[in-house]
């Protein structure tokens, strides 16, 4: 969520300009493509990594381990994995939490889950998602922050955790993440 409004561009220009700010430094996320020919490094997502179905509208099944302990056989229409930041994004959409951005988190989030026991989570920062395709014939698609779009081949899986880089955000003291809630989310309220 940005926290400068249009209307405030001039000010806020003029506190960049004065050194009247402060750098907040936010998680990213690395995915790479895992494979019997080793680990390809795709790119990395300020708000997440989405793994969902291409072309036909099919349910998936997908194996999900985190930290190398398979969890469950999942069958829903994807996964989202975000970092704090990116949980007022899709994940948010579909039902995950919203998380403070200074949380050292990520959340994994099913997307329309076909069983009552998968439910959004939250990991530790230094835990990696592994995402495997459970059933062959499946068209998936693994998508960063909704722009770059890679096919996932049958025998390939998808490797999501902390990026070693970081986003550094410019930040003003004349608000604070709640208040940013209230005016962007709760305006009404």
């Amino acid at each position: 969520m940005a926290d400068i409004e249009t209307n405030e561009l001039e000010m806020k220009l003029q506190k960049i300009l004065d050194g009247a700010y402060y750098i907040e430094h936010r998680l990213l996320l690395s995915g790479s493509i895992v494979s019997a020919q080793g680990e390809r490094f795709l790119g990395h997502a300020i708000n997440d990594i989405v793994v969902t179905k291409g072309g036909v509208a099919r349910m998936l099944r997908l194996d999900l381990s985190i930290s190398n302990t398979h969890l469950m056989e999942c069958k829903a229409d994807g996964i989202i994995v975000s970092t704090p930041t990116g949980s007022t994004a899709y994940s948010l959409s579909a039902g995950g939490p919203i998380m403070n951005p200074n949380v050292r988190a990520l959340l994994v989030t099913p997307i329309c889950a076909h069983t009552f026991n998968f439910r959004p989570f939250v990991i530790g920062e230094n835990e990696s998602v592994l995402i495997q395709i459970a059933a062959v014939q499946q068209d998936i698609i693994v998508t960063f922050d909704g722009q770059e779009s890679y096919r996932l081949l049958s025998d390939e899986s998808i490797k999501v955790q902390k990026s070693d880089a970081q986003a550094n955000i410019i930040k003003f003291e004349d608000k604070n993440y709640y208040q940013l809630l209230k005016t962007k989310l709760w305006k009404n309220s």
